[in-house]
């Protein structure tokens, strides 16, 4: 029976390595470091070959996020790109300064970070830290937004300073949404 065990157990851990391996292969070999003082860098994910490309990097947070929207809800740029989804890089803690964050575009609601209804995109926060700043209660006192029918994955950080009366501070998802 122990020799069984064994033998299953080795064939598991074996079974296991492979798809590790598997997956590495499918990450570039090098990654690519932003330029000096870059804060966000926006990628998009190809469709054919599962890589990024990058399509730009920013000095700054509000400007690069609604840049990565702005690609993010145009199917037709996505399309010729051969984007399936928008990748946005975190290379410093973002802390909300309220004439940054506002309702004049399409990365933000109010003051909190916004995805819109139908896009797909990752943020990779690589450690760092996403601050609203909410000292009060707000009615949408959320850090982050995300719309109906949304694809997000968020990886690696700490969302922070969230308050918000309608049961969400940290982040809100809407209906059909995927975090």
């Amino acid at each position: 029976m122990r020799k069984l065990l064994a033998f299953v157990l080795s064939l598991c851990m074996v079974a296991s390595m492979l798809c590790i391996t598997a997956f590495a292969a499918d990450t570039p070999s090098e990654e690519i470091p932003p330029t000096a003082g870059t804060v966000i860098r926006v990628s998009g994910l190809k469709a054919d070959d599962s890589k990024t490309e990058i399509v730009q990097e920013y000095t700054n947070h509000a400007v690069g996020w609604e840049a990565a929207i702005d690609l993010a809800r145009s199917s037709k740029e996505m399309k010729a790109k051969g984007f399936i989804r928008v990748v946005v890089d975190l290379y410093a803690d973002w802390t909300a300064v309220k004439s940054e964050f506002c309702n004049s575009g399409d990365g933000f609601n109010w003051d909190a970070i916004y995805f819109p209804a139908n896009v797909q995109v990752t943020l990779n926060m690589n450690g760092h830290t996403i601050n609203r700043g909410e000292i009060h209660s707000d009615w949408d006192g959320e850090v982050i937004y995300v719309g109906p029918n949304a694809d997000v994955i968020i990886n690696d950080g700490t969302i922070t300073g969230g308050n918000s009366e309608s049961g969400a501070g940290g982040i809100h998802i809407k209906d059909n949404a995927k975090v």
